[in-house]
């Protein structure tokens, strides 16, 4: 009996080992290449379409680790997830967001699945991103 509770604890700690594992490892989230830039200040906004060379540049990469979610293309900042109804928001208290729909959900199955608006504050201006997503695996 002594050998079998030995077992199952040995057994136990591997699991926990190998879910801390899996937990620890980074995994991609959400990518989205923006097709237009709109940045605006107390003076004057201005709106571009991007080329595919901008469009790589200002990629927006949202990672998962340790059950917290980082906005990678961002200075890896810490982002905060909420899902409703057909968009999944990931933002990033007092620095800006990343708003998703997921077209599917509406009924739509024209391509891209997923669009996205990429919004963020830097002083007194703004900078936004809109685009089609790649990959949207937030859970």
């Amino acid at each position: 009996m002594d050998k079998i509770i030995k077992n199952i604890i040995v057994l136990l700690f591997f699991i926990c080992m190998f879910q801390n594992a899996i937990l620890a490892q980074e995994r991609l989230v959400f990518l989205g290449m923006p097709f237009s830039q709109v940045k605006s200040d107390m003076t004057s906004t201005n709106r571009v379409v991007l080329d595919e060379k901008k469009s790589e540049e200002y990629k927006v990469i949202i990672t998962k680790k340790n059950g917290k979610y980082f906005w990678k293309s961002r200075r890896n900042m810490e982002l905060y997830y909420v899902q409703s109804g057909a968009f999944d928001w990931f933002f990033a208290p007092t620095s800006g967001y990343v708003k998703i729909l997921d077209r599917k959900k509406l009924g739509e199955v024209d391509s891209p699945q997923y669009i996205f608006m990429e919004h963020m504050s830097l002083a007194f201006g703004t900078v936004t991103y809109r685009g089609a997503g790649k990959i949207l695996a937030p859970l």
